[in-house]
């Protein structure tokens, strides 16, 4: 039976917000069934070559522009698989049309049993204590080799809210699907320096936009690589939606310079 664990982690070093912090760990997160079905999905994206070029397209004073991206990041280690904000119509969604867009496009476009465990995760922790706020923006699966660490940061992008991104309401959620004798570690710099050490079929959800965090290295004695899904969620209030993509606030003139 699957547990969720609230866990303070403690406040942020840098920020200026003082609040508490506090993390959920997600105990037997799926059945054996569905873990497998995962790993397997998962393996079958990471590998894919190809590149994906997104649909999105932007007019500027009657020029159209078309804008492409590539699927991984760095050294194939991180491959986002869906990203709502970075779809065609989703300038043109608000509050009211959002949550079930979203859902839409995601369902569409990922292997059935990620949208599986996104679905299922929406109904954990403090996500289902405000049922059909919570939006799925995106999601992507990642690879840290031996020897690899991933470089502390914070979620998301600011150009997504309407506040300040330390103010904004979002959830990271990491499942992993394996676990390694030594390192690959989860770490919050705060206060109290938090440490979560993954285990198989565990999930910790964190508000990653209110503190620096990252993984150390993994030095496994097998030398194998840690393999996670990772989903993003954001509050409908604090998300930019202005309806239209002619009522966005940003519009920058070096558009202009873009040739089709």
């Amino acid at each position: 039976m699957t547990v969720v664990n609230k866990t303070y982690i403690g406040r942020s070093k840098y920020l200026l917000s003082s609040e508490e912090i506090y993390a959920y760990i997600i105990e037997d997160l799926l059945t054996p069934a569905d873990l497998q079905s995962l790993t397997t999905a998962f393996f079958h994206q990471f590998n894919n070559q190809d590149l994906i070029w997104d649909k999105t397209l932007i007019t500027v004073n009657g020029r159209t522009h078309g804008m492409g991206k590539q699927r991984t990041m760095g050294e194939q280690r991180y491959v986002k698989i869906y990203d709502a904000s970075q779809h065609n119509e989703y300038y043109y969604q608000d509050k009211n049309s959002i949550y079930s867009w979203a859902h839409g496009i995601a369902r569409e476009s990922l292997a059935p049993i990620f949208y599986k465990v996104i679905a299922q995760v929406e109904r954990l922790g403090p996500m289902a204590e405000e049922p059909g706020q919570w939006i799925p923006i995106r999601s992507h699966i990642n690879v840290h080799e031996y020897e690899h660490v991933l470089e502390y940061h914070i979620d998301m992008d600011m150009i997504l809210f309407n506040v300040e991104i330390e103010d904004s309401r979002q959830y990271s959620v990491t499942v992993y699907l394996d676990e390694l004798t030594l390192g690959g570690e989860f770490w919050a710099d705060t206060d109290c320096g938090f440490v979560y050490k993954p285990r198989i079929n565990t999930a910790l959800m964190i508000p990653g936009n209110k503190f620096s965090h990252g993984v150390n290295a993994n030095m496994d004695e097998h030398k194998r690589p840690r393999k996670a899904f990772t989903m993003r969620f954001a509050h409908v209030d604090t998300l930019y939606l202005p309806g239209h993509p002619d009522r966005c606030l940003y519009q920058p003139a070096s558009m202009d310079q873009i040739t089709a």
